[in-house]
Formats: C-alpha cells, sequence, structure tokens
C-alpha cells in the first residue's frame, strides 16, 4: 500500500479526517519547513486530485521530518485498543 492510497480509498469523510491529521502532524512536527506540504493537504481537502501534490511533498520533507510524520500518521491511523 502507498501513502496516496491512504486517501483515495476511503470513504470522503474518513480522508478528510485523514488529512487533517497529517496536517496537524505537519504543523507541530516539522514546522516552518513543512509550509509547502501543509498547503498541499489544505488543497487536498477541497479537491481529491491535489493528492498526489500531497505524497510529493512528503516525500519531499528532510528524512528525520518524514519519519516523524509518518509515524504520527501511523499512529493516529492504528484501530483503537479495546
Amino acid at each position: 500500500m502507498n501513502l496516496e492510497s491512504l486517501f483515495l480509498r476511503v470513504p470522503p469523510g474518513e480522508r478528510l479526517a485523514r488529512l487533517r491529521s497529517l496536517r496537524l502532524a505537519v504543523a507541530l512536527l516539522v514546522g516552518p519547513r513543512g509550509r509547502r506540504l501543509e498547503q498541499a493537504l489544505v488543497d487536498a481537502e477541497a479537491d481529491e486530485s491535489a493528492i498526489p501534490a500531497v505524497v510529493e511533498g512528503v516525500e519531499a520533507l528532510l528524512p528525520l521530518d518524514r519519519r516523524s510524520v509518518l509515524a504520527a500518521l501511523a499512529v493516529s491511523l492504528a484501530a483503537p485498543k479495546r
């Protein structure tokens, strides 16, 4: 599974929640270095065709930033423990 499929193969409400979770992670963990990615995420919230730009933005992050952001996304996608 690639990053793009995490956003395209889900209902619209879930896609919006995932995009917003990723935007929050970028803002908190990457700060000003992630502004272009944050804008791509805002664009993708309004238009699904902007999701490839989100993937490109994640791939363009510095390695430690990318790892931190993807780890935060993985935690937010994990099934809740019961």
